[in-house]
């Protein structure tokens, strides 16, 4: 069964990437269920992040990239990722052969999923989603604050879970949605979600330097861009899988 996005108000729509059209099916695709973090670095000469310059605008629309500045990136389809020595991905809620519908993130003690949807070019989506995110997180009987963060209006969500020992805790969620050029990207950080520690801000600034390929196809809004995972990272999930079996 499909993973289910957070609060269920996205499409499952795969849409064809602009720079290579329809993926082909890979033959190392990565199996439902996988939950290995891969690193984005290079494997000789890693790009630290305290190379890439430091910005308050971003993430970034493709139109605004130079052909200069690809090979700094991994190319997910949806999104082009800056390759960053401490920052490990996992692609999650497979949509289709090696197609996913949203991007983990892994930076220290630091976490966020991230996922690319079609939007209105007339309006932004993340001023109704907010709305509708607050109403369904209540539903569920969870606390629900907003503040205003680094991008913006932002929710903070708490609800009560079970940890892996069966003990009762606390789980955390920050929401975060950039409205772009057609398009709009959801963030939710977890783990330590505090944007004071060192992690969080250097996730943060990392996510501002993102790339979201929307493409020029019609999508209806909320449709999910999708991710696509290359295929030396592909090897690498399977890697890691079989040597955790």
């Amino acid at each position: 069964r499909e993973k289910e996005s957070p609060m269920g108000l996205f499409k499952k729509k795969p849409a064809k990437s602009e720079k290579s059209g329809e993926s082909a099916p890979s033959k190392h695709a990565v199996q439902p269920g996988e939950s290995a973090v891969v690193s984005t670095s290079e494997p000789q000469g890693q790009t630290g992040l305290a190379e890439i310059a430091v910005t308050e605008s971003g993430p970034l629309d493709f139109s605004q990239l130079s052909d200069a500045q690809l090979s700094s990136y991994v190319d997910f389809g949806a999104l082009l990722v800056p390759r960053l020595a401490r920052l490990g991905v996992h692609p999650d809620g497979q949509i289709g052969d090696n197609a996913f519908g949203a991007l983990t993130l892994r930076l220290g003690v630091a976490g966020a999923e991230v996922m690319v949807v079609a939007a209105p070019k007339s309006k932004g989506l993340w001023q109704e989603l907010r709305e509708e995110i607050e109403t369904e997180a209540r539903k569920q009987g969870a606390k629900v604050t907003t503040s205003q963060g680094s991008f913006g209006p932002e929710i903070h969500v708490q609800m009560s879970a079970q940890t892996a020992a069966g003990q009762s805790g606390n789980l955390q969620m920050r929401y975060v949605g950039i409205d772009g050029p057609n398009w709009f990207m959801r963030v939710i950080f977890t783990g330590d979600i505090d944007p004071h520690h060192a992690d969080v801000a250097e996730l943060e600034a990392a996510l501002r330097h993102f790339v979201v390929v929307r493409g020029s196809q019609p999508l209806t809004p909320r449709s999910i861009v999708p991710i696509v995972l290359p295929d030396d990272l592909v090897k690498q999930l399977a890697q890691l899988q079989a040597q955790s079996a």
